[in-house]
């Protein structure tokens, strides 16, 4: 009743704002609203009923794709994989769950509620409205809305949060500021970086809220303040603990941290005048060009023209100053290495913690869009707050150029020019075919694609897929193959040449490769890679012929090509000596049941003399074995069966343990051991955020 009550009370020009600005992305988005066809693109990859159910479980550290490693970047995805898994447990198909978790709220979620804010800023509903189209409806979320999808649900947030953060800190209300930390850690369990975006703006409007909103002068009052204000930081924190516990007690942070070390780039694409007019590079209308730079269209320079002008008629407004500050911050970052202060982007590149996670800067056209936002809706309230008929005039061409910008923005996801996830997509039936006889075959086995895997296939935890240009840039190419890889040779001819001979041949076998596949030149679906290796299909199909030990596969596909690798390895398995490239080892299977990606009950035979248990995932120290029986006190009290020296990286890299007769006949667990602080911070994370919810319904401020 109060909730209705609260909705009666929202003025009718706000409800058709909103209704309208509903309206218009449903309009745009049509093909994500109105049908549930699969949408697949760039490094959004398809996922079916299948795979994702392994998600319907606690967080796990472990990445089951490839050949296995940690990933704590999709441990922090864990709440959008839960809920989408959880969905299709009540029935929903992949591609209806993906609406719910995704498209809609990059739909509708962004648009309505900076509308929202905005209103709380200005008076006009005009203003906010067509403040709320440029924000939804600007080239860099257009391009982030056709691939990022989970910065751009992150980023779609903010309004939200940024209002709920301004109306605790003007009621100083614990209540609000705990609803505004669990709307952030949604916001982070979608993508992390977006609330590293968030976080400087948050954190700088406290500041500004009490030295220039309230005019604080007691240092000692307006840290008290300022330690308040960072409950939202406490809440994330707090329900975060499962992947931060995970993350502190691994010996390497292995994948997690690839985000991290890459170099940057992308800065000779980036300008002054591009992020200036809110413009990005490779925006050519309609659609993203592949870093090809675009001249800025005449009708974008509108955009910075409104915003000076925004500014300047709203300087007395506390809000308007401290979003043109984040205005003038998105552009001074988002144009990346060029003048002015050139240098500044390198060099918080390398010095501060965390920044290194954007190695281009178009991300900081975030900052530009919420800005830009505010200073264009507060021009349009200034003139709608005059009463003379050539000021309506003014403000009437105003709102339609403005509008008309964001009408050109959104033409290309309308009309599926833009391509990406705004085209509906149908699988190949090639693909279903190997799908099939992939799943058909109920084993343990990996496929290696040549050159690259298509994004139709998922990764499946029974039968992980590999890309060729992956392994060679792994450790494949180090491993001197009987023919040495041709330092000049292209890309492709390296992936080709990495496959020849006996030792490959061993170190397939090794890595559980049972099939070798060459995909389709998919142009229909944007899923083709072929050209990024300066090779034509053709050249794969001709070149592998020359691999003696790979049978091609009649599997009744059209075009797909498959071929066979007749002796992989098992996921696990004992040999008498360590494994070699030069000569075939004897592999003896081991009974095993799969817990989960990190946990595996093992029953080993008997066992006579020293052997190596060898298990076909990448080399990681932290992997323990522990007695069947009570291995939780053991992990904690570190009590393995196998010592460290013991444990090491096979010659293809994979996890190798030396045992002996006393494991004989055993049931053991082999375990990855930060799991377990993994689970114990999910439980904490549970029980928290629980107190978190009680405290929001319970507290009257």
């Amino acid at each position: 009743m109060n909730h209705l009550k609260l909705l009666l009370k929202i003025p009718w020009k706000d409800m058709l704002a909103v209704g309208l600005l509903i309206t218009i992305s449903s309009v745009v988005f049509h093909t994500w609203i109105f049908n549930f066809a699969p949408v697949t693109a760039g490094d959004w990859h398809l996922n079916d009923e299948v795979n994702i159910k392994e998600y319907f479980s606690s967080p796990n550290i472990m990445n089951y794709s490839a050949l296995g490693g940690v990933d704590i970047i999709g441990l922090s995805f864990y709440p959008f994989n839960f809920l989408t898994a959880a969905l299709i447990r009540l029935g929903l198909t992949y591609s209806q769950a993906l609406r719910i978790v995704f498209l809609y709220p990059v739909a509708f979620i962004g648009s309505t509620t900076v509308y929202f804010l905005l209103r709380k800023i200005f008076k006009s509903s005009l203003a906010a409205f067509v403040g709320a189209l440029l924000f939804q409806f600007n080239p860099y979320f257009m391009i982030l809305d056709n691939g990022v999808l989970t910065l751009m649900v992150s980023c779609s947030l903010f309004p939200l949060i940024f209002l709920l953060f301004i109306k605790s800190l003007e009621k100083t209300s614990i209540k609000l500021l705990l609803t505004t930390g669990l709307i952030l850690y949604v916001a982070s369990f979608y993508e992390i970086r977006g609330v590293y975006l968030m976080t400087p703006l948050l954190i700088g409007y406290a500041l500004y809220h009490i030295f220039v909103i309230n005019g604080e002068r007691s240092l000692k009052r307006a840290l008290s303040l300022l330690a308040l204000y960072m409950i939202p930081f406490l809440v994330v924190f707090l329900l975060s603990l499962y992947w931060i516990f995970g993350l502190m007690a691994m010996h390497n942070p292995g994948y997690g941290q690839t985000l991290f070390k890459r170099a940057l780039f992308g800065e000779g694409y980036m300008s002054t005048t591009a992020s200036l007019a809110q413009f990005h590079p490779f925006w050519a209308g309609d659609y993203s060009t592949n870093f090809i730079t675009m001249k800025v269209p005449l009708r974008f320079w509108i955009l910075p023209l409104v915003v000076i002008l925004g500014f300047w008629t709203n300087r007395n407004n506390k809000y308007v100053l401290f979003f043109g500050i984040v205005a003038f911050a998105g552009m001074l970052l988002s144009k990346q290495g060029t003048e002015p202060f050139g240098s500044l982007y390198k060099w918080l590149f390398i010095n501060v913690p965390g920044f290194s996670a954007f190695r281009e800067s178009s991300k900081f056209y975030f900052y530009m869009a919420i800005g830009y936002s505010v200073l264009i809706a507060g021009l349009i309230d200034y003139l709608r707050q005059r009463k003379s008929l050539g000021r309506k005039m003014v403000t009437l061409t105003v709102v339609a150029s403005l509008i008309y910008v964001a009408a050109l923005n959104a033409r290309g996801q309308f009309t599926g020019r833009i391509r990406g996830l705004s085209v509906l997509r149908s699988m190949p039936h090639d693909y279903q075919v190997l799908k099939q006889y992939t799943l058909g075959q109920n084993q343990f086995f990996r496929t290696l694609w040549l050159p690259y895997y298509s994004r139709w296939i998922p990764q499946y935890p029974q039968n992980p897929k590999l890309a060729a240009n992956g392994l060679y840039y792994s450790n494949w190419n180090l491993i001197n193959p009987d023919k040495p890889i041709t330092v000049k040779a292209s890309e492709a001819e390296r992936f080709v040449e990495m496959l020849e001979g006996e030792k490959s041949r061993r170190l397939l076998n090794l890595s559980g490769i049972k099939y070798v596949v060459i995909p389709l030149l998919d142009e229909a679906n944007d899923d083709d890679f072929f050209y990024l290796f300066n090779k034509p299909r053709e050249y794969y199909l001709t070149a592998i012929k020359k691999i003696s030990y790979l049978k091609p596969v009649d599997i009744h596909t059209r075009e797909v090509k498959i071929y066979l690798n007749e002796n992989p390895k098992p996921k696990l398995y004992l040999t008498e000596k360590p494994e070699s490239v030069d000569e075939d080892i004897i592999a003896t299977p081991v009974s095993y049941q799969r817990i989960s990606a990190s946990e595996y009950q093992l029953s080993l035979g008997n066992i006579t003399s020293p052997m190596h248990l060898q298990f076909s995932e990448v080399y990681d120290s932290n992997w323990r074995i522990f007695a069947g029986s009570d291995y939780w006190p053991n992990i904690f009290n570190a009590r393995t069966l196998v010592s460290e020296p013991d444990h090491q990286a096979n010659v293809a890299g994979l996890n190798s343990f030396k045992i002996d007769s006393r494991l004989s006949n055993q049931t053991v667990k082999l375990y990855y051991f930060p799991q377990a602080y993994v689970t114990l911070g999910w439980f904490l994370s549970i029980v928290l955020g629980l107190g978190v919810i009680s405290l929001i319904i319970i507290k009257r401020k």
